[in-house]
């Protein structure tokens, strides 16, 4: 079940979202419109989804996933351009599955449920 977050929303929503799920380990694949799919990352860490939309002709969203540590931080950031639509991807029983981003190429989905993590999350993001 997918439930789309209002625009005006997205910051605050992004912000609240990144909070609980930081560190919950997901899979992040980008789905081009006419290049097909492809795995940005599998099963890493979520460091952050930060929504950049000051300039209403080039918005961004950039997530974030992989490991910081002091030595040598590996992280991978996909960068959603031009965001149209952001929606909570849960299940019938409100279990928290994933998240879908839709920018002006293509899709990319942010997946708890690949990666084996969805007991217990259950979120009510009103």
């Amino acid at each position: 079940m997918l439930k789309e977050i209002k625009k005006e929303d997205w910051k605050k929503f992004l912000a609240d979202f990144s909070a609980m799920n930081q560190a919950k380990v997901i899979d992040l694949v980008y789905e081009d419109k006419e290049l097909g799919s492809h795995v940005v990352a599998k099963y890493q860490p979520l460091l952050g989804i930060e929504p950049d939309l000051k300039d209403e002709n080039f918005p961004t969203v950039d997530v974030t996933v992989g490991e910081v540590n002091d030595t040598e931080p590996a992280t991978i950031t996909h960068s959603v351009i031009r965001p149209e639509h952001i929606y909570l991807k849960q299940t019938d029983d409100g279990v928290l599955v994933g998240l879908v981003l839709e920018g002006m190429d293509g899709r990319t989905l942010l997946d708890f449920a690949a990666a084996g993590k969805t007991e217990g999350m259950i979120v009510n993001m009103e």
